[in-house]
C-alpha cells in the first residue's frame, strides 16, 4: 500500500511538474526547452489531466458576519485572568468577580476561628501592565450585586449597590472598604464551624467612558484581629468572567466585521456552482485538488496594541447553523499581512468536491483578541486540479 501512494505521488508529481512547465515555456531555458520539446505530444498529452481554476472577485458574494449567539448581544469570558473595562467601538466592557464560601464539610474547617475578629475588608484593583499612559487618572466604580449576575446585558440595575471608585494609573493599585454589613457577612460566613450551604460574595466592575481599562483579577484582603489584638491580613482569591455588549449588533452583522473578544466572524459567500460547472468538463470531473489559494487586500483593522502583529484565520467550507451560531473548525493558519494577503486551502476545497457541498463559505477570524477587523471582498480564487485520482 506505501509503495502504490508513493507510485501515485512519483507519478502526479512528474505530470504536474510538466504540466506548469509548459503553461510557463517562455520562462523555460534552451536546455529545458529542448527537453519539453523533444515530448511527442501523441505519446504524452497532459493537457486534459489538469483544469485551472481563476476566478475574481465576482466569485464572491457582499460580506457580512455571524456574532457568537442571535439570541443576544453579549457574551461571556468566564475565568479570566484579567478584565477589561470601558467602552470601544461600540463595545461595552463589564468585569463580575464572585468569592465562594463552600460548606464546612468540604473544606478543613471553618477559615477563622471564635478567638478572631474582623477588623476590615478590602476590595483590591490592580491596573495591567497595558496601560501606557502613567498620567492618566481612571475613576473606576465598583458595586456589590446578587451572585450569578452573569448572564445578563451590561446595565446598572436597583440589585446593585456602588461601593466606591478605585483610583488607577499605569501599574498602580487601589482597595475599597467594604461597607460594613457586607464585610460582617463575609467573616461570619468564614467563621461557621458548622457551615452547609455555599454563600457567594460578587462585585460588578462597570464603566461606560470612552476608553479601555485593562486590570488584574481584583481579590479581597481581610485585615484579622488574634486574640492578643495582633492584626494579620489574609487574601481571598475568586472567579472573574468579563461580558463583552456589542451596542452596534445589528449593523455589524451586516458587514464583514471580525471581532475576537465577541466571537464575531466574517463570511463571504463563495460560488460553488460556478466552481463545480469549471471544474467538470465534456463528462469529466476534475475532483483532486493540487493547489486552492484565495487573495484578498490588507483589511482595515482598529485597537491593535502597540508592536502587535495582526493575525487572522481562514477556513472554507460549508453553512453556519439557523442559529446563526458558527460550528466550524478552523485551521492553523496565521497570515502576517502586507498590502494583498492570501490563504491556502487545499484541505478545505478537497472536502468539498468530495462532498460535492452546495452552499460554500468563507470565514475570516482575527486572531488578537482586542482588535476589529473589517474587511473586503477577495478579489482572485485561484486553484489547479487533477482526474489523476
Amino acid at each position: 500500500m506505501i509503495r502504490k501512494k508513493f507510485k501515485r505521488f512519483g507519478i502526479l508529481f512528474f505530470l504536474t511538474a510538466i504540466f506548469f512547465s509548459c503553461s510557463e515555456s517562455n520562462n523555460i531555458t534552451d536546455p529545458g526547452r529542448g527537453v519539453i520539446e523533444d515530448f511527442d505530444p501523441e505519446l504524452l498529452d497532459v493537457s486534459g489531466l489538469f483544469k485551472t481554476v481563476a476566478f475574481d472577485s465576482t466569485a464572491f458574494c457582499d460580506g457580512f458576519s455571524i456574532p457568537h449567539s442571535s439570541d443576544n448581544n453579549f457574551i461571556h469570558h468566564p475565568n479570566r485572568r484579567n478584565l477589561i473595562i470601558g467602552r470601544s467601538e461600540e463595545q461595552l466592557f463589564k468585569g463580575y468577580v464572585e468569592f465562594a464560601v463552600l460548606p464546612t464539610d468540604t473544606t478543613e474547617g471553618p477559615r477563622y476561628s471564635p478567638d478572631n475578629s474582623l477588623q476590615a475588608v478590602y476590595l483590591h484593583i490592580y491596573a495591567d501592565t497595558r496601560h501606557k499612559d502613567t498620567s492618566e487618572l481612571f475613576m473606576i466604580p465598583v458595586f456589590s450585586c446578587e451572585p450569578k449576575d452573569l448572564f445578563e446585558e451590561v446595565v446598572l440595575t436597583e440589585a446593585m449597590t456602588e461601593i466606591g471608585k478605585a483610583e488607577i494609573t499605569s501599574g498602580s493599585k487601589d482597595s475599597i472598604p467594604l461597607p460594613e454589613d457586607l464585610a460582617s457577612a463575609l467573616f461570619t460566613a468564614l467563621s461557621e464551624s458548622a457551615k452547609t450551604d455555599t454563600s457567594v460574595f460578587a462585585f460588578t466592575i462597570a464603566d461606560t467612558t470612552d476608553s479601555f481599562k485593562y486590570l488584574q483579577n481584583p481579590f479581597l484582603v481581610m485585615h484579622i484581629a488574634d486574640k492578643d489584638g495582633e492584626v494579620f491580613k489574609d487574601s481571598l482569591y475568586g472567579l472573574s468572567q468579563l461580558t463583552v455588549y456589542e451596542k452596534d449588533f445589528d449593523t455589524l452583522s451586516a458587514q464583514p466585521v471580525s471581532r475576537r473578544i465577541s466571537n464575531r466572524v466574517a463570511v463571504f459567500e463563495f460560488d460553488i456552482d460556478r466552481f463545480f460547472d469549471t471544474t467538470y468538463t465534456s463528462g469529466t470531473s476534475f475532483d483532486e485538488v493540487l493547489s486552492a489559494e484565495i487573495m484578498m487586500r490588507r483589511p482595515q483593522v482598529k485597537n491593535l496594541p502597540e508592536n502587535e502583529n495582526i493575525s487572522f484565520r481562514a477556513y472554507l467550507g460549508g453553512e453556519y447553523n439557523n442559529a446563526g451560531e458558527l460550528s466550524v473548525n478552523f485551521g492553523n493558519r496565521r497570515v502576517f499581512s502586507d498590502s494583498v494577503m492570501s490563504f491556502r486551502f487545499e484541505k478545505d476545497l478537497q472536502e468539498i468536491t468530495r462532498s460535492r457541498q452546495s452552499s460554500v463559505f468563507l470565514y475570516l477570524e482575527t486572531i488578537n483578541e482586542f482588535s476589529q477587523t473589517l474587511w473586503t471582498r477577495p478579489t482572485h480564487f485561484d486553484a489547479v486540479l487533477t482526474t489523476i485520482d
